[in-house]
């Protein structure tokens, strides 16, 4: 591995020998530059798009907080699964798993000429079409996500996907806690 390119070419066919190479080697320029692109290229397709249909002033600030809110969640997301792995005893470090879940995200580009080949189809069969593909890809990046925690620090794929899930569930049993508590409260309270 060499270039950004060859980084990309091999996440893209050798995904789990990759990331953690990647993770290893900490660039976090290059991997701030496929993010970005990652981030840029769909945004500025749907952005041109829509431009196309109607005039709207308020695209450009949606592009601004979309962007910053991506960066936002990286930044968050990572410093959060570093701390979930390092409590299920995974040896890394939090630059080296931004770096790879920067490039991680790399198939959202694939979103743009997935579009513009639905816009070549039937009418009934392009929605379709554009959920399929947008699922696909979810599923490709939350995947490389995966084992890009799992490169990062040398855990299994199952300790990956704990660390993953991880924040999700800690939501879940904080809002299921906060409705227990808040029912027990209500029954405790005299009637009238």
């Amino acid at each position: 591995m060499g270039t950004i390119l060859d980084d990309i070419y091999d996440v893209i066919f050798s995904p789990r020998t990759a990331l953690r190479e990647i993770a290893a080697r900490r660039e976090l320029l290059s991997a701030c530059i496929v993010f970005l692109l990652s981030v840029f290229i769909p945004m500025w397709a749907v952005f041109l798009g829509l431009q196309m249909g109607e005039k709207s002033n308020s695209l450009g600030f949606i592009m601004v907080f979309q962007v910053i809110g991506s960066i936002a969640v990286w930044v968050v997301g990572t410093a959060i699964w570093h701390l979930c792995a390092e409590l299920l005893g995974g040896r890394g470090s939090a630059v080296g798993l931004m770096t790879a879940l920067g490039f991680s995200h790399f198939p959202r580009i694939f979103i743009v000429p997935l579009w513009v080949l639905a816009t070549l189809m039937p009418a009934g069969i392009s929605p379709f079409f554009i959920g399929i593909s947008g699922f696909i890809i979810l599923v490709w990046t939350l995947s490389l996500e995966v084992l890009a925690i799992s490169g990062a620090y040398d855990i299994s794929r199952t300790k990956a996907v704990i660390v993953f899930l991880a924040p999700v569930l800690l939501v879940i049993a904080a809002v299921v806690g906060l409705i227990f508590m808040a029912g027990s409260a209500l029954i405790q309270l005299p009637l009238g």
